[in-house]
């Protein structure tokens, strides 16, 4: 008996290309180009139309998530550090010891103000896009 097995084969690359699609598709909503800060920043000033006040949204949305990260390691640093055990300068005399974990605490808190900013900005340009959208 001459049995098919060519479906074994087309079900595999089928699973192969949508898993390719997948892929390739998180990788480019990713893989935005960082703005320079001035450029961006002069970009937001010149908006007038609704796609150019989207466009500088998207960009302060993605620097926002990007400072969220950065205060995400600093978080993860801060455990690190704080629950090794204490050794040396720490122990005998605990006001000269370095205190690494509280400038990443620091770093930490800084990123997370950034971040706030730059979805306040993201979110009124948004506002100003609707608004120029419908004075259109």
């Amino acid at each position: 008996m001459k049995r098919n097995k060519g479906w074994i084969f087309k079900l595999a690359s089928a699973v192969g290309v949508l898993a390719l699609l997948a892929v390739s598709q998180v990788g480019l909503s990713g893989a935005e180009p960082r703005m320079d800060e001035k450029k961006l920043h002069e970009m937001a000033l010149s908006a007038k139309t609704p796609a150019e006040h989207a466009t500088v949204a998207k960009h302060y949305r993605l620097r926002a998530e990007n400072f969220e990260a950065k205060a995400k390691s600093h978080d993860a640093e801060v455990r690190r550090l704080s629950s090794g055990p204490v050794i040396g300068i720490d122990a005998k005399w605990p006001a000269m010891a370095r205190k690494t974990w509280q400038q990443e605490r620091q770093h930490a808190m800084e990123a997370r103000r950034a971040a706030e900013e730059c979805y306040a900005v993201a979110d009124r340009h948004v506002r100003l896009a609707v608004e120029a959208g419908f004075a259109e």
